[in-house]
């Protein structure tokens, strides 16, 4: 009997048992999940015990196609161990679905859910949907390539902390990134995954700081992966587009990351997608190539810390990873945070809040600060978490003003004693986005007690201007070209015209010199100044000249006096 025909038979023979046997198991074994595989032709590796509870398996089908060298895979995932939060598995197909297809994927749900046969047939062939059933759900999705049935238990036990799950709090799922999608002609770099794998990691939803974004943190393999911020579209849904234009041609190629995240009380699933779109390249010059990599993602909560009400702006500052300096009253408290990459410095966050006398906030200067163009994805959602905490009567209505400055440029808000400004400023290489907050100065500052305040003292001499500060240094000496040509040319005009005075006083003295010694009767004087004269020729008469002249200039430095600095 031909082999083929042979497993075949086994292959009927087995599948009934396995279905009746498990079909009521709300968290299948991997031996159970490894039989279904094998008895589709899928080989299966060495089931992934990283320990914690956590427990992997993939199989696959290896084919020889011009589209795919896989048709069919699973990948099992139990999270917390047998008594834990629960488990999931994903059934794909890539390029042409095999026939096999719907009998694999209902074979691997039916190992979940407690329905029939139908029921769940129906769910499988249903696309882009979520079905729930009893003892599983149902969720498949499809991008042209890869179709994918995932089927999640119901879990077993509470995932993560008790209390209730809400959509504005933090959440944490383990799973497994699938890599469903892989085209890469660009011979850049060697792939590190072939398509199909997959591989352990988590996503850490945070929805805490924002009602705009969330937080994004993904782990791949152990390793941090994908971090930033995605764009909230409704309760649970996640997603933000990044278009960038390549310089390879005259028209450039278009690198698009799209991330969409679905999430909720139980599971997450999340897709990451980085493609390289071609144009054609009028000029014919430059290299045109095409990458298409998809990661997925499905995983099982077991970590979620509730929404809680806004935190101050200090909290608020210091829980998004900002160093801040303590302030007393009258002070100024300064935050920053810097984000470094491969190359160095990234982009900055800086924060300056200033304080009246009574400790309260009366002006908040918010900076990001990039070194080129781009910026952090959550560079806005964080300027607009400052703005919430603002101390301003009506936060809500300066976060709708904040949202539309964004968009358009406004005029500055303007509400009870509180102004604000906004401006993105593109400062080559560079862009800076600025929020500024502050109390109008008509607003009296209430004092720190109801004691008159003392009257400032006098300047110190310490606090005094420094005549010899005031001499500029060869520092302070310009360096500009049109500065030294007005220099050079007041110069050469003084050179030509000093001699002409001085010329004519010396002509006009000594045509007159007799009639001058007769008036100044220096005649009768001369034997008295000669001696003078001779004096100051003297050595001591040119240290006393000095003495008496620095003596003269000193009094021009007001704190000149009996002191080691005069």
């Amino acid at each position: 009997m031909p082999r083929s025909i042979l497993a075949a038979l086994c292959a009927a023979l087995i599948l009934p048992v396995i279905v009746v046997e498990v079909a009521h198991a709300a968290m299948p074994s991997i031996e159970e999940v490894t039989a279904v595989a094998e008895a589709h032709g899928l080989t299966c590796d060495d089931p992934d015990d990283p320990g914690d509870g956590f427990m992997h398996l993939a199989c696959m089908r290896e084919v020889d196609s011009a589209e795919t060298n896989i048709d069919l895979s699973v990948t099992y995932n139990v999270v917390g161990g047998s008594d834990g939060a629960g488990s999931f598995a994903t059934a794909a197909t890539y390029a042409t679905q095999p026939a096999d297809w719907p009998d694999f994927a209902s074979d691997v749900a039916l190992l979940f859910c407690e329905e029939s046969s139908a029921a769940i047939g129906t769910a499988v062939a249903t696309d882009g949907a979520r079905t729930e059933l009893a003892g599983c759900a149902i969720q498949t999705g499809t991008d042209g390539f890869t179709r994918t049935v995932t089927v999640i238990a119901a879990p077993t036990a509470p995932p993560g902390p008790t209390g209730d799950w809400t959509p504005g709090g933090m959440s944490t799922y383990d799973g497994t990134w699938t890599l469903t999608a892989y085209a890469d002609d660009s011979g850049f770099d060697a792939p590190e995954h072939a398509l199909g794998d997959a591989v352990p990691g988590s996503v850490t939803i945070d929805c805490t700081l924002s009602d705009e974004y969330c937080g994004f943190e993904t782990i791949l393999d152990g390793e941090e992966w994908w971090v930033g911020s995605l764009e909230i579209v409704a309760d649970g849904e996640l997603r933000l587009v990044r278009e960038t234009e390549l310089a390879n041609c005259a028209d450039g190629q278009v690198a698009r990351t799209t991330q969409e995240a679905t999430f909720g009380p139980t599971v997450a699933s999340v897709i990451v997608e980085q493609v390289t779109e071609p144009r054609t390249c009028d000029d014919g010059d430059g290299t045109l190539y095409v990458t298409d990599t998809t990661w997925s993602f499905d995983g099982l909560l077991v970590d979620h810390v509730p929404a809680s009400p806004p935190a101050d702006l200090a909290t608020y500052l210091t829980s998004y990873g900002l160093d801040c300096t303590d302030a007393d009253a009258g002070a100024v408290s300064t935050c920053r945070l810097e984000l470094i990459n491969g190359d160095g410095l990234d982009a900055t966050y800086e924060v300056a809040t200033r304080f009246d006398g009574s400790g309260a906030v009366i002006a908040v200067e918010a900076l990001v600060t990039s070194v080129d163009e781009s910026m952090p994805s959550d560079a806005v959602a964080f300027l607009r978490g400052v703005a919430e905490r603002a101390p301003v009567d009506d936060p809500a209505d300066l976060v709708a003003w904040f949202d539309a400055a964004t968009a358009a440029n406004l005029d500055p808000y303007e509400a009870g004693d509180w102004t604000a400004t906004w401006a993105d400023d593109d400062v080559p290489p560079g862009r800076t986005l600025a929020l500024t907050i502050d109390r109008t100065e008509s607003q009296p500052v209430p004092p720190a007690s109801n004691a008159p305040a003392p009257a400032p003292p006098p300047p110190s001499e310490a606090t005094q201007p420094s005549f010899a500060g005031s001499v500029p240094t060869i520092d302070d000496v310009s360096a500009d070209p049109i500065v030294l040509l007005q220099s050079a040319a007041l110069a050469v005009l003084l050179v030509f015209l000093m001699p002409f005075p001085s010329q004519l006083f010396n002509s006009t003295l000594e045509t007159h010199e007799h009639e001058v010694r007769r008036w100044l009767r220096l005649d009768r004087l001369g034997a008295a100044i000669g001696g003078i004269g001779a004096f100051w020729a003297s050595w001591p008469g040119v240290a006393l000249f000095t003495l008496l002249a620095t003596t003269l200039y000193g009094f021009l430095d007001p704190g000149f006096g009996p002191t080691l600095e005069s």
